[in-house]
């Protein structure tokens, strides 16, 4: 046993003194190698086996990494013309508006790719600033919902925000005269035996801000019903106030300007008269019922198959 662990010992002595005097050989890179190129070099097989104490033959490179050398100037493409004058090749969008109402609004885009159209949703959803309440003080609720769920109703109640542009949110305030907070107050009791629907209607405007306002508030003439906050009963109170800040969709879900903003491609539609004409009348007529959009008619006056509406079909379709 003792025998055995002297021979090991020195076996891992004598590839430790071999180590070494590979580490202390002089190492040249070939003269064939090109410059700016990492050069590896190896033992041969053969002497690296056999352990030989003479001279060892020249080191062989075994691997080689060249790096790429900087294109030139003559092979990136101009972006001049022939007069010297720089190209531009920047998209030129254009909008057309096609409907627009107080709560909707659809506009067609033209001359780019979906990924503007997908960057315009995005934005839309996330970085248009608007007024919402960001901070609720009860003083007293004695309703059957709590306090967390009556604030987060609150939260999602959407507020005009024309005059979000003139606010400040909390951390951009930099002066006194910063417009950052907008107190609505809410102070309801129920002292009838009926159910009592607290909406949005019962909030109190911010005297010095009475255009910061729930959605068709006060406003009989409004499609919509008031947004319903709490309902109570007999002896019921809750009286709060309410803070409204500015921010934007990507904070939180409540400052989203837009209850869904989509974009989808529109449909060229051509008609092939050639194969069209070869068709009797009622191919034709079949063929225009095969369609459930109803996008297409027979004239049987003309005896030609048109469009019919297919932008206010898509349209609806959309919706």
């Amino acid at each position: 046993m003792t025998v055995g662990c002297m021979h090991a010992c020195g076996h891992w002595r004598r590839r430790r003194r071999r180590r070494q005097r590979y580490a202390q050989r002089p190492r040249t890179p070939s003269s064939d190698c090109p410059p700016k190129a990492f050069l590896y070099h190896q033992r041969p097989a053969r002497a690296r086996q056999a352990g030989s104490r003479g001279p060892q033959p020249p080191p062989l490179c075994c691997f080689r990494v060249v790096l790429q050398q900087p294109r030139p100037l003559a092979a990136v493409p101009s972006m001049m013309d022939g007069d010297g004058r720089r190209v531009s090749h920047a998209r030129e969008p254009k909008v057309r508006l096609r409907k627009l109402t107080a709560d909707y609004c659809e506009f067609t885009l033209t001359n780019t790719d979906a990924s503007v159209a997908n960057a315009l949703r995005r934005v839309m959803i996330a970085e248009v600033p608007t007024i919402a309440v960001d901070l609720v003080e009860m003083e007293n609720n004695t309703t059957v919902l709590n306090d967390e769920f009556i604030a987060h109703r609150l939260g999602l109640i959407p507020l005009t925000s024309e005059h979000a542009h003139q606010m400040r949110r909390p951390f951009e305030a930099t002066d006194e005269t910063d417009i950052t907070d907008i107190p609505l107050t809410l102070d309801v009791k129920c002292t009838s035996d009926q159910t009592l629907y607290v909406t949005s209607d019962d909030l109190v405007l911010c005297p010095d801000f009475p255009e910061v306002r729930p959605a068709h508030y006060r406003d009989p003439s409004a499609p919509e019903k008031p947004i319903v906050i709490v309902k109570m009963r007999k002896n019921q109170e809750l009286k709060l106030r309410a803070i409204a800040r500015k921010g934007i969709g990507k904070d939180h879900a409540k400052w989203i300007p837009v209850a869904t903003a989509v974009f989808q491609y529109m449909p060229v539609i051509q008609i092939n008269d050639a194969l069209m004409d070869e068709l009797t009348e009622t191919e034709k007529e079949e063929w225009c019922k095969s369609d459930p959009s109803e996008t297409f008619k027979y004239n049987a006056l003309t005896r030609r198959v048109r469009r019919e509406a297919w932008i206010r079909t898509c349209a609806q379709a959309g919706a």
